[in-house]
């Protein structure tokens, strides 16, 4: 059983991975953004990019209340920088490509 009293947030490791990925995610976002400006995306990721590094500088006031959550929030940023990396590196194919 998780205690209560304890923030996972406080927790070196888990903290360093939220930070790390909310600031990969705010680059990347923010790349995909200069490097397409032509793209119907452009504003959405400029918005995904602010997003995360606002995310990122709310780390410090977050409540995670087990090491299960905390898991599944890095679970959750994991998943959506692949995301967008993988994107990102289409997009550098095709313009290589052309």
């Amino acid at each position: 059983m998780e205690n209560n009293n304890y923030n996972w947030i406080e927790d070196f490791g888990i903290n360093e991975m939220l930070h790390g990925g909310a600031q990969e995610l705010a680059g990347a976002y923010s790349r995909l953004s200069y490097n397409n400006p032509t793209s119907t995306e452009r504003e959405t990721w400029l918005a995904k990019s602010v997003q995360w590094s606002t995310y990122d500088r709310m780390i410090k006031d977050m409540v995670i209340d087990t090491k299960e959550s905390a898991e599944a929030e890095i679970d959750k940023i994991a998943a959506e920088l692949k995301s967008v990396l993988n994107l990102e590196s289409s997009l550098i194919g095709d313009n290589i490509e052309a």
